[in-house]
């Protein structure tokens, strides 16, 4: 079905080309108000990067008649290539008004309509409220359980199915449509099902059609002529047989002769035909197998599938389902740990679904690398019962167990019996263990881990390291043009792996959506703690092609390459900044190192191979030329090296030879009031070399900035006793070199701080309040800290007493707030926490006063049911440093192997302030730069006397500053939770002060333990 166009009075819409990537530069620098705010600082260059590697399946820009660009509208397609989906649609904000979103939306939805795709998506935000009456007046639905505003069209289905076509030849689908345009969530929920209405009313005409959003696919249609409904009591189903009715009612004179084919998707099994001969009304029932240990396969959910053919003419139907056992099995063991052959612990986790009591039985299989020291196991649970039993087991040597196990579930009325594929990777150091995992295929030798995403949106493979903050994002290799979109979203169709002398290959097989090529992309894990990536391509077509080459695409992670002749340095934050800004060509190709606490990583490849970039990847091309049909042909790719070489420049002389760089620097340490941070009137420094130097060196001390002693030293232990200064500076001087370490140290404060509580606006406010802090918090507005001053200056922004809509979120307020991840606010709304004032303990005696909120998290967030978190907001001593830190508790008898949070902290826009932090922590991303005094390492504020610096003691920090709002976001997981058992996260620190810190400075606050 065509889409009708609107005309555009002095404006039309053309596809990109490169010739307009200046002016498209110049609409994003000009779109901040679309944007809540953002600013960009794009360029030619940048958009010319991004454009010209995107996989995009096309761009339509609205220009005007001096081929200015107003207007920008990309389409790309999702990798189950059944939906395709807007990632970025915007207008110039002077130009609003005149259609031109319309516009793009229409040439969207014209092209998905074309391709014969069933839907159209796009992300927007809560806040974008002027967008969403357009949105939704074209078919877009906002769904419901989003948190944010996530937007799905299904026109592109309906338009196009054959049986409704005499309707939409009567009606005007876009202003016949019936709809909603108020500012919310169009999903609604029963049964456990959502669904999406689309309705048309014209005179005595009448469309309804029924979308089920969890099988994204049409359940229901009503018209004059009939309605027809494929339905199930709920959408939980457990294992064995089910059943799903077809309602029919026919309102016309004669028989409606209707063919019914049943079938199931995604280990949903259903085959069945009936033809019925309706009149009135009827219900038909069909039972359906749900297959024990279902999982996901690619982008597929479980669906039972109606086709239907009335009078001839086909209608699909489709009913989403979310398949259970009824009781879950899991097997598990502790995350980043290494084993060594002999007895282990391992933990059975079961979780009763139903709400009687069952009786729990099942006999563990061995593998050949793990024998269980008993294998029967039988226990009783109590309705919607998690229960772990700890189980012990031989290991003979590192392995990946995957065995399939026969669960039975028996209670007084019935017994069931159905299969359960246990699989659990148990590291080793010295072994590479490998597999196919629920949701990836992997290798694991020690810490170092490939793995290929199965399912999600994107298809990604990724390397990481453990316990780091490395991880090295990988897609599908990218040919040359005209072959640049044949495996874009390809899904292996084929993995294997083999057993080598020195290490595990790992192979994995993609045919081409076209069928010209064959691709193997191919990675070997060797002991030695060395990973090389390789490629075979192959012309299964019947035709030469030419194939000028292929490219790797890759997140990029290096601190260390050469550049234009000289070496180039970066930390995170500076390679996010100056990334954009680099010209390929001045790369020296064919390495590149990347080193950060703990590990480095050194990567090389060819020299004859081009390296460029993209916005979000970097891209190796590789020569490929011509290729006859049949012809495989092999290409050496990229060498990972990890831990090998202990800095760049031992990795620089290895690769190229020997140069004349700069030996290693000697370990040393500097030791002030025994690590506490916190001191007293005397202070004594420390300083020791772990080298047995015999050159005589000088030391002078400084203390804020003055000379406070000077000595001669060779080796061992050179100790001093001073009087308190806030900042301290050890300079060492030798013949060769010279250099420095810095501390900061905090001077206990004898005042306490007090409690108080009262009411404001109608919420209960409990505050804390010292000499140079005040913290507020509001248990009946949120569980976090609103409002907090230092020197009677506010540092916080944040929407109390209300509640707000703001930037992408759908529930704002600000202030410093500790949640998990993959949990929306409105679930945490449905939360009961439970505040207490804090006066505690560090492992230094020294007493820090605040907040907490405890919560017990329900059934509303099912990954963290049973299990009761405390979140703390606590302030020093000193009354200088803010602590944020959470403490788990496993009360729901399973075994956590993981638990991930997040701190945001928004600072406030009316009394900005210096936000500092250290080159190798802060992470800004480009998107959120904006204009003006902004630098990476220091964001430059007018009109405040004083710094925030930011500590995160592990992980890492983001901090996203602008014109309209500043957040800091510290990410924070906790490894193996065992039931019952208390567990703290790594803290992150805010210190405050009158002048810049570094993190060198602040190293000194990991010494701070919390028990």
């Amino acid at each position: 079905m065509k889409i009708e166009q609107i005309k555009l009075e002095g404006a039309r819409i053309v596809k990109f080309e490169p010739k307009y990537a200046a002016s498209i530069a110049d609409m994003w620098n000009a779109s901040a108000e679309g944007w809540n705010g953002d600013m960009w600082d794009m360029t030619e260059q940048q958009v010319l990067n991004e454009e010209t590697t995107a996989d995009s399946l096309v761009l339509y820009l609205v220009i005007d008649n001096n081929e200015k660009v107003l207007g920008y509208c990309k389409l790309e397609e999702y990798k189950d290539k059944k939906a395709v989906y807007i990632p970025l649609l915007n207008v110039i904000p002077a130009f609003w008004g005149r259609k031109y979103g319309k516009a793009l939306l229409l040439k969207a939805l014209e092209k998905t309509i074309q391709q014969g795709y069933n839907r159209l998506d796009l992300h927007s935000w809560s806040g974008n409220t002027k967008a969403v009456p357009l949105y939704k007046k074209t078919g877009f639905c906002w769904q419901t359980s989003n948190s944010s505003m996530y937007m799905m069209n299904y026109l592109p289905l309906l338009l196009n199915l054959e049986l409704l076509q005499p309707w939409f030849a009567q009606l005007d689908w876009y202003a016949d449509l019936a709809c909603d345009l108020c500012l919310e969530p169009d999903g609604k929920m029963e049964d456990g099902f959502e669904y999406f209405h689309y309705c048309w009313k014209k005179d005595d005409l009448f469309l309804e059609a029924v979308i089920n959003a969890d099988a994204k696919g049409l359940c229901q249609i009503r018209c004059n002529d009939f309605d027809l409904k494929l339905l199930a009591g709920n959408c939980k189903v457990f294992y064995g047989k089910a059943e799903v009715q077809l309602e029919m009612t026919s309102n016309l004179a004669g028989p409606l002769n209707i063919e019914i084919e049943i079938a199931g998707e995604a280990d949903i099994i259903a085959a069945e035909k009936r033809i019925v001969s309706l009149t009135g009304c009827r219900t038909e029932s069909f039972w359906i197998e749900v297959i024990d240990d279902y999982e996901i396969k690619d982008h597929e959910s479980p669906a039972v599938i109606a086709n239907l053919k009335i009078n001839g003419k086909s209608l699909p139907l489709k009913l989403g389902l979310k398949p259970q056992a009824p009781v879950k099995v899991n097997l598990k063991a502790e995350m980043n740990r290494f084993y060594n052959p002999g007895v282990i612990d391992l933990y059975l986790q079961l979780k009763n679904n139903l709400k009687e009591i069952r009786q729990f039985s099942t006999v563990l299989i061995d593998s050949e690398s793990l024998h269980f020291e008993k294998k029967e196991v039988s226990t009783e649970l109590q309705p919607l019962e998690t229960q772990t039993i700890m189980l012990q087991a031989k290991l003979e040597k590192g392995c990946f167990y995957d065995e399939r196990i026969k669960v039975d579930v028996a209670s007084d009325t019935e017994n069931v019996s159905y299969n359960r594929r246990l699989r659990l990777a148990i590291p080793e150091l010295d072994t590479i263990i490998y597999g196919e995992g629920q949701d990836y295929w992997f290798m694991q030798k020690g810490s170092l881990r490939l793995s290929h995403v199965r399912k999600g949106s994107s298809n990604v493979l990724f390397i990481n390291v453990l316990d780091s903050n490395y991880w090295l994002f990988m897609r599908v290799p990218k040919l040359s043009k005209p072959y640049d979109k044949e495996f874009t979203l390809a899904v292996p169709e084929s993995v294997s792996f083999e057993n080598l002398i020195d290490g595990v290959l790992m192979k994995l097989y993609y045919s081409s959506g076209k069928g010209h090529l064959r691709l193997c992309n191919i990675f070997k894990m060797k002991y030695n703690n060395i990973v090389e990536h390789n490629f075979e391509i192959e012309n299964i077509s019947d035709k030469n092609i030419d194939l000028q080459h292929l490219e790797t695409c890759y997140n990029s992670a290096f601190t260390h390459a050469v550049y234009d002749g000289k070496l180039l340095k970066m930390t995170e934050q500076e390679k996010n900044q100056n990334w954009f800004k680099l010209e390929s060509d001045k790369i020296l190709p064919g390495w590149y190192y990347y080193q950060t606490e703990g590990l480095s990583v050194a990567v090389s490849w060819s020299a004859s191979h081009k390296l460029k970039f993209g916005e979000w990847w970097q891209r190796v091309l590789y020569e490929v030329g011509e290729l006859k049909p049949g012809e495989k042909r092999s290409i050496t790719g990229e060498v990972y090296i990890f831990n090998q070489f202990q800095n760049w420049q031992d990795y620089y002389y290895w690769h190229f030879g020997n140069r004349d760089y700069p030996d290693y620097c000697k370990v040393q340490e500097l030791l002030v009031n025994e690590g506490n941070p916190f001191c007293d009137e005397d202070v004594s420094v420390r300083y020791s070399e772990m080298t047995d130097s015999v050159d005589e060196r000088t030391l002078k001390l400084y203390g804020d900035e003055s000379l406070l002693a000077e000595d001669k030293y060779v080796s061992g232990a050179w100790q001093q006793k001073i009087a308190w200064a806030r900042k301290l500076k050890l300079e060492i001087e030798e013949a060769s070199q010279s250099y420095s370490f810095k501390q900061t140290t905090f001077r206990n404060c004898l005042q306490q701080m007090q409690f108080s509580e009262y009411e404001e606006a109608g919420n209960k406010i409990v505050a804390l309040k010292g000499e140079k802090l005040e913290l507020k918090t509001g248990p009946d507005f949120f569980a976090g800290v609103f409002s907090l001053k230092y020197k009677d200056k506010e540092i916080l922004s944040s929407s109390f007493p209300e509640t707000i809509i703001r930037g992408w979120s759908n529930h704002w307020r600000g202030g410093i707030y500790i949640k998990p991840y993959q949990c929306a606010t409105a679930l945490l709304e449905q939360q009961e926490f439970v505040l207490k004032n804090e006066k505690r303990l560090d492992n230094w005696h020294n007493t820090w006063q605040g907040f907490s909120y405890t919560v017990k998290f329900n059934e509303k967030v099912p990954h963290l049911e049973g299990l009761t978190v405390r979140y703390n907001y606590l302030a020093s001593p000193s009354q200088d440093v803010i602590a944020l830190f959470s403490e788990i508790l496993d009360t729901a008898g399973a075994y956590f192997t993981h638990f991930c949070s997040s701190t945001d902290i928004h600072i406030t826009e009316e009394q900005p302030v210096h936000i500092t932090c250290d080159d190798t922590i802060l992470k800004i991303s480009e998107r959120s730069m904006r204009k003006g005094k902004l630098q990476l390492a220091d964001a430059e504020f007018e009109g405040c006397n004083f710094h925030l610096n930011f500590f995160p003691v592990k992980d890492h920090l983001s901090v996203s500053v602008g014109s309209r709002m500043g957040t800091v976001d510290y990410n924070s997981m906790i490894n193996n939770i065992p039931a019952g058992e208390i567990k703290v996260s790594q803290p992150l620190y805010i210190v405050l002060s009158d002048d810049k810190m570094t993190a060198e400075e602040l190293q000194v606050l990991k010494n701070i333990k919390w028990s």
